[in-house]
């Protein structure tokens, strides 16, 4: 079994290819980013100087200092004490049942009076028995003495209400204020002050009651709430502001004492060096460079699908955008707004299109911006800087790379994107930075950065596209250059089909304008499309000039293979002349598989008369059929170009005829499946082709003999419509073999 040609990385299914070079991108950038990102470490302890100042890499939180700030929040809240009602009433309810009492049994004392006092005794004094009962029934019992009982009854009515009503009034004032236990017996003393201070009406004599009542009945009121106190001290908490360091502020300053709670904040940052590494940040950063490589698939596959299944255009993408980083890590060191932006958008828009780099500008704004600020901490305001200049000039850029057709007009695009770049910062600086003097010199660097980008790309181009063989309109320039040493040869050697290529390179550059193909490409290609005939110019009608056709004197199969041949010689002499792919194609495809058909028809005479049989196949081009716009408009025009210049009258009609009659004839022979072209388009073509060939080969007056004229001989009368134009080429008459040659 032959072993197969390829190389490993060929037999890779090509989208296969183009995730496993978005994956090695995705991963190149990353460490790009993971090492500008990653911050500094150092060495503190706490007590201890600084040895510099440290920063804040992102906002973040002193949480030791924030905890010191709730502690003493919550600690200045005081328990909240609940006064309980029920034990204010009660104790003013035991009050005056022994307010009552006392009253009830002075009442008795006071009957006792009218039965046994007689008119010689002064004084009646309550019997013992009576006091006895009335301390007894008392609710604080044994603490008034039978002296003082008898004192209490025997004081009058006025001054026991007087004495009843100061009580209640006293003792009601201090439980309604509430009575803590610790305070308990300070509120007794207080009642028992104001009595005798505040109520001097009241009898001396009931001062043991007071004291008895107050001592017995007083009792705390105001108990701990420990679910409101706990309420209040979360409100103090939650009203406490956590202590926030803002990215780019000092946390450690140099040469003052590191605290405890400036260790932690650093420690948590991961900046100390024994600190393990900040996760968050790491996994964060390789999240946005993954959405950013997603976001470019994603817009391939919807829009441009092609250029996935291609993966060497793919490696092109992610060579820029590695390119930019790598250049980036560089010049950022003198300044973040010098890094070249616009080198990606250059780059972009010259080797591949202009909508991809209308795409990838957003997406190389965003690395740039996370490069520029790696010091700083991520979301600077460096990084909206850069964006916003993005944003701003990214598409005026593009649009400007459309113009650039050669290398110096690189250099005056540069210029007016770095003018664009300085009016877009200044703008900026004004709303966003403090002076004049930081505003110019961002501005400054900003400009440098777009004429830095085109300088830069300028160079790159040439090596991109001979690295990944892409044709550029800088290339497709210096091809058409008419001392290209390919085409001087061409000239020089074969001046026929020199003339040819001109006239099938301006049909088809019309053609392409017409259907909005590459246009460029269409005329380059053109010009050598039919170099493969430098190999034998002779064998070729058009380079013979009036010398007898050697095709006249042999076999129809040797004359075959020599005609087909100009396609694999021509393809070789790209390969040595190192054109682009791209004109390889159309060299190659610019006859499709179409038959060399009057030695076809000769071979078929002769195999006739000798009762044999040809084979087509010997006689057809070898193809492949055209896969492009631009190969197939050439493939087009080569054909119409040979059968126009053949035909006996030239007006347009019969142009017309013959044009739309030939392109229905390749259509049905299948040559043009491979093209991507619509009927509309088709249609488009034949008018452009009518119109340049309408113009090529239009009616002619006859001159007159100039001898005659001289001789005075009578003038030939002119036709009634002279031609608007005169000085083309004479017509030309061919025979089918001419055509066919």
């Amino acid at each position: 079994m032959q072993r197969s040609k390829k190389r490993w990385f060929q037999r890779i299914h090509p989208i296969t290819a183009s995730v496993l070079i978005g994956l090695a991108g995705f991963l190149l950038v990353y460490v790009i980013l993971f090492n500008v990102v990653s911050p500094k470490r150092h060495v503190l302890t706490v007590g201890e100087i600084a040895g510099s100042t440290i920063t804040a890499t992102k906002e973040i939180e002193d949480e030791v200092t924030t905890q010191q700030r709730i502690d003493s929040a919550r600690a200045q809240v005081e328990s909240i004490l609940k006064l309980d009602d029920t034990v204010t009433e009660s104790v003013i309810s035991q009050v005056q049942e022994n307010l009552q009492l006392t009253a009830d049994y002075r009442k008795k004392y006071q009957e006792m009076i009218t039965l046994y006092k007689t008119p010689e005794m002064e004084v009646y004094l309550p019997p013992v028995s009576l006091c006895d009962e009335y301390t007894q029934a008392l609710t604080v019992p044994n603490t008034i003495s039978r002296d003082q009982a008898s004192s209490i009854l025997m004081v009058g009515e006025t001054r026991l209400i007087s004495f009843r009503a100061a009580l209640l009034q006293l003792v009601d004032e201090k439980m309604s204020a509430g009575v803590r236990d610790a305070e308990l017996q300070n509120a007794k003393t207080q009642i028992l002050r104001d009595v005798q201070s505040v109520y001097y009406s009241v009898d001396a004599a009931y001062l043991p009651l007071a004291q008895a009542l107050v001592e017995g009945c007083i009792t705390e009121n105001l108990f701990y709430d420990q679910e409101a106190t706990e309420q209040a001290r979360q409100e103090a908490q939650d009203a406490v502001q956590p202590v926030i360091y803002k990215k780019g502020q000092n946390i450690v300053v140099k040469n003052e004492i590191v605290t405890q709670a400036q260790y932690e904040v650093v420690s948590k940052l991961g900046l100390l060096q024994d600190d393990s590494i900040d996760f968050n940040l790491y996994l964060g950063l390789a999240i946005v460079v993954l959405l950013v490589f997603v976001n470019i698939f994603v817009y391939l596959f919807l829009l441009e699908r092609e250029v996935l299944t291609r993966p060497r255009m793919l490696l092109l993408i992610v060579t820029v955008y590695v390119l930019v980083m790598g250049i980036g890590v560089v010049t950022r060191q003198l300044s973040i707004y010098l890094i070249p932006l616009q080198l990606g958008i250059f780059l972009m828009a010259i080797l591949i299109n202009r909508r991809l780099a209308i795409v990838c500008n957003a997406s190389l704004a965003v690395l740039v911006g996370i490069l520029a600020t790696g010091d700083e901490g991520l979301l600077a305001s460096g990084m909206f800087n850069i964006l916003l200049v993005a944003v701003i000039t990214g598409s005026i850029a593009v649009a400007l790379s459309r113009s650039v057709n050669q290398r110096m007009s690189l250099v005056y695009t540069g210029l007016l994107v770095a003018l664009m770049n300085f009016a877009a910062m200044f703008g900026i600086g004004l709303m966003t930075m403090s002076s004049i003097r930081e505003t110019l010199t961002a501005a400054l660097s900003f400009a440098g950065s777009g004429v830095l980008s085109a300088l830069l790309a300028m160079g790159f181009s040439p090596m991109l596209e001979s690295v990944f063989a892409v044709v550029t309109p800088q290339k497709l320039m210096e091809l058409a250059d008419s001392n290209h040493p390919l085409l001087r040869k061409l000239q020089t050697e074969a001046p026929g089909t020199y003339q040819h290529s001109l006239i099938v390179a301006n049909l088809a550059e019309a053609a392409a304008q017409a259907i909005e193909a590459d246009e460029l490409l269409a005329r380059v290609g053109a010009y050598y499309h039919d170099v493969g005939k430098l190999k034998r110019p002779y064998m070729f009608k058009e380079n013979q000039f009036a010398a007898e056709n050697p095709h006249d004197h042999m076999d129809p199969y040797v004359s075959a293979a020599v005609i087909t041949a100009h396609t694999r010689d021509g393809v070789l002499l790209a390969k040595k002349y190192k054109l682009p792919p791209c004109i390889e194609n159309i060299i190659r495809q610019h006859h499709g598989q179409t038959t060399a058909a009057y030695f076809y028809y000769e071979a078929c005479k002769r195999a006739e008369a000798a009762g044999t049989t040809v084979d087509i196949a010997d006689f057809t081009y070898d193809g492949p059929k055209p896969d492009s716009k631009e190969a197939a408009i050439i493939f087009l025009a080569d054909t119409m170009e040979a059968a126009v210049r053949s035909m006996k009258k030239h007006t347009r009609e019969d142009i017309e005829n013959t044009v739309r009659k030939l392109i229905f004839t390749r259509l049905q022979d299948g040559q043009l499946e491979n093209a991507p072209l619509t009927l509309a388009e088709l249609e488009k073509i034949t008018q452009a082709f009518v119109f340049a060939l309408s113009g090529f080969y239009h009616d002619r007056i006859e001159y007159p003999d100039v001898n005659q004229v001289r001789s005075g001989a009578e003038k030939p009368e002119l036709p009634p419509e002279t031609p608007k134009e005169a000085g083309k080429p004479m017509e030309r008459q061919e025979t089918a073999k001419e055509q066919t040659t």
